[in-house]
């Protein structure tokens, strides 16, 4: 389900969507991955259905991915970035 812009912009309507429409694909920048996941981390999010994550158009921060499988560990994440 493809989430609206406005949705997208606020990280806590996105989640809900996430979870609303059993999404287990996500696609978004490294930027955007790195505030999705401090939000699930902050609100102790489970999304149960998110099995991969794809990024791309920007550097990937080493410590964000670290931080998300922490709390996702079984999700496999892809970098399509370079």
């Amino acid at each position: 389900a493809i989430a609206k812009f406005d949705v997208k912009n606020n990280p806590q309507d996105y989640i809900n969507h996430l979870m609303q429409n059993k999404v287990s694909i996500v696609k978004c920048t490294p930027s955007y991955f790195a505030l999705f996941s401090a939000y699930i981390r902050e609100y102790n999010t489970n999304l149960r259905y998110l099995t991969k994550v794809i990024l791309g158009g920007e550097k990937l921060i080493k410590s964000d991915l670290l931080a998300f499988f922490q709390i996702s560990p079984k999700s496999q994440v892809y970098n399509e970035y370079g």
